[in-house]
């Protein structure tokens, strides 16, 4: 969530396109911004702007079934790149102060044994909005730099042995340990038809 209330990409990675957006690369935006009042409209535009001004987790099965929301959008990304959007879940990240500062959207949760999309399940969800809380402590951190930059015109630089120390920091934690044996658990889980990973 920009400054000027839009919703604007920061990270995208789609692992069957080979499309990547964000950290490791610079390139061009691959998609606009969305202005949030789209949501004070009689429908919500987009389901990315209901969660970003709701809070609320929005999990949709099959997105082509979907009446709530205009998917234009969607439907327009899948004709120019022949990829077929199925189940989408969307979690709302928040800063410190229980805010919503940004969306975590996940896209086609695949079955282990036949590869085929399918919908996100309640045991993955609750492991997603457990690992969102961690998603959105450093959405936060990233945009507190970011303004410290464009305030003060200073270039900060965090070397390789800072950096290692606050992964350290982060991994050594009760918090991340219990997410890491609830991700162990959903990996190993025999249940058959689960949605272990994103396309």
């Amino acid at each position: 969530v920009s400054d000027d209330h839009k919703l604007e990409i920061k990270i995208l990675a789609n692992r069957s396109l080979g499309m990547e957006f964000g950290v490791r690369n610079k390139g061009t935006r691959p998609l606009s911004s969305v202005p949030l009042n789209a949501e004070n409209q009689e429908r919500p535009k987009q389901m990315a702007v209901h969660v970003a001004v709701t809070g609320e987790t929005l999990n949709v099965p099959d997105v082509y079934s979907e009446t709530r929301f205009d998917l234009a959008g969607v439907r327009e990304f899948d004709a120019k790149t022949g990829y077929r959007t199925q189940s989408v879940l969307t979690i709302a990240l928040r800063d410190h102060e229980k805010r919503v500062i940004g969306v975590l959207q996940l896209i086609n949760a695949i079955d282990k044994q036949t590869g085929a999309p399918i919908p996100f399940d309640e045991l993955t969800t609750s492991f997603i909005e457990s690992l969102s809380l961690l998603a959105g402590q450093a959405l936060e951190s990233y945009r507190q730099m970011e303004q410290l930059r464009s305030r003060s015109g200073l270039a900060i630089h965090i070397d390789e042995e800072e950096r290692a120390k606050q992964v350290a920091a982060i991994v050594s934690s009760d918090y991340f340990r219990e997410l890491k044996a609830r991700a162990t658990a959903l990996r190993e889980s025999p249940q058959p038809g689960e949605a272990a990973s994103t396309r």
